[in-house]
């Protein structure tokens, strides 16, 4: 994304809707800088999917018209796996996944495994940005 505010559309049928709303209202909270919109009609996209026996939570998948430029993505959820996780296991997913839309990779490089939000092995009940995220996407936007 060219920004830290843009917007994104539930396409959950309702069935994460809470957990989208906590997920963006935690990166919302975390920064002046930041900002994501949930609205009825944006090029990016929540979805789920059920995919039994797999054991991913997330998966975040960007669409460009060039290799530097982002225009959009969409985030799937697996509905398989979600199903065993707390709510705040599932909104931690989800803020993860938000994470890679604000430029942030996995298992940042230096950090403990509590020290990112993007890192696979945080404590998943701890929803929050963490301080290393926050600087990231400012350095990165600002």
């Amino acid at each position: 994304m060219d920004s830290p505010r843009f917007t994104v559309e539930d396409c959950t049928d309702g069935k994460y809707t809470k957990e989208i709303f906590l997920a963006v209202a935690a990166w919302n909270c975390s920064s002046d800088d930041i900002f994501i919109q949930i609205v009825e009609e944006s090029p990016n996209k929540i979805y789920y999917q059920y995919c039994e026996n797999e054991s991913w939570y997330g998966f975040y998948e960007p669409q460009y018209t060039n290799f530097l430029h982002i225009d959009s993505f969409t985030i799937t959820l697996n509905d398989w796996s979600m199903q065993y996780l707390t709510e705040n296991m599932k909104v931690s997913t989800l803020v993860h996944e938000l994470g890679h839309a604000l430029s942030l990779a996995d298992n940042p490089i230096f950090t403990t495994s509590d020290e990112s939000i993007m890192n696979y092995s945080r404590d998943r009940n701890n929803y929050m940005p963490r301080q290393y995220d926050i600087k990231k996407v400012e350095n990165f936007y600002l």
